[in-house]
């Protein structure tokens, strides 16, 4: 894959430094990142849920509707990916102290990331 291979550009909004840093490191323009700029300024710095809006307006670019509620419920069920590859990795994975407790602080961010956005309610819902 070469950077020219690329037509969108959606990148975590940070804050201002990350995404100059981006555009910087990657030799992007203001235009590339586009819908990364908008969803900073219209919803703020709001973590990974920050992506979540600009590739919604990306796709809305394109015609396709994807309702705030519906993207954020997907967002939300989809925080629990982050739990499943944890637990596995530490199965995976050579047991070390280090790795340990990098897999256990990985874990708690998920778990909170979780919690946080009530994906367990919503999971519940779907059954």
């Amino acid at each position: 894959l070469k950077r020219e291979d690329i037509t969108h550009w959606v990148i975590h909004s940070g804050g201002k430094k990350v995404i100059d840093s981006a555009m910087y490191s990657l030799g992007l323009s203001r235009h590339d990142l586009r819908h990364t700029m908008a969803s900073l300024r219209d919803h703020g710095n709001m973590s990974s849920a920050s992506f979540l809006w600009a590739y919604r307006d990306l796709l809305a670019g394109y015609g396709v509707e994807y309702d705030t509620e519906t993207c954020w419920d997907e967002y939300a069920l989809a925080s629990l990916h982050g739990i499943v590859v944890g637990i596995t990795a530490t199965i995976m994975a050579t047991e070390t102290e280090r790795g340990n407790n990098l897999f256990a602080l990985m874990l708690n961010r998920h778990a909170r990331h979780a919690i946080d956005v009530d994906a367990l309610d919503r999971l519940a819902a779907l059954a």
